[in-house]
């Protein structure tokens, strides 16, 4: 998470679903938010198996789309009244804000750096831990033969920051941080 800026507007969005759901439900039939609904859940299954995509943002939208369709399908099915709404939008901003903030303070790190080649991906982790320690951690991600998809193959954590080559012993790849034009397959 490179800034706080992702994960607030996930949590703004969230609080809004209930109030575009409940207007939705007037426009559309529940065989479309049916179809989306399935749709997304089928696009996210690959991440069941440790994969994810290559494009940043696409599983926020298929996440938001799930909790969407869903919602406004389960609308369709029994209107509620408006004061269930402004309820359900009171409850997500109790549950999202704090959330949010959990997220961005205490979650993956921020990326310092990202290298792609010979059909690897390299991601540096720049962690910030408790009492100002800092952790710098290697990801190794593999492009399948599906191209838009990423596979995590290998992760290296508490990586000395002073020396060059990372080593990543699962998938026999060397990856020089210097300079990673330099990094090659150890056959």
């Amino acid at each position: 998470m490179s800034n706080i800026f992702p994960t607030f507007l996930f949590a703004f969005l969230l609080i809004l679903i209930p109030i575009i759901g409940s207007y939705l439900q007037y426009y559309f039939s529940k065989k479309i938010f049916a179809c989306i609904f399935i749709a997304s859940i089928a696009l996210l299954l690959p991440g069941l198996r440790g994969y994810h995509y290559a494009f940043n943002g696409i599983e926020f939208c298929l996440w938001y789309m799930v909790f969407l369709s869903g919602y406004t399908y389960c609308c369709k099915l029994k209107k509620p009244v408006r004061w269930f709404t402004g309820l359900i939008c009171i409850l997500l901003f109790i549950i999202c804000v704090p959330g949010a903030y959990f997220i961005y303070f205490f979650g993956e790190g921020k990326i310092k750096s990202t290298w792609e080649g010979q059909g690897y991906q390299v991601v540096t982790l720049d962690r910030d831990l408790f009492f100002g320690s800092k952790d710098i951690c290697y990801e190794l991600e593999k492009y399948t033969q599906v191209p838009i998809f990423l596979k995590q193959v290998d992760e290296i954590k508490n990586a000395d920051d002073n020396h060059c080559w990372v080593h990543f012993k699962q998938e026999r790849f060397d990856f020089n941080a210097c300079n990673p034009e330099l990094s090659t397959k150890v056959k």
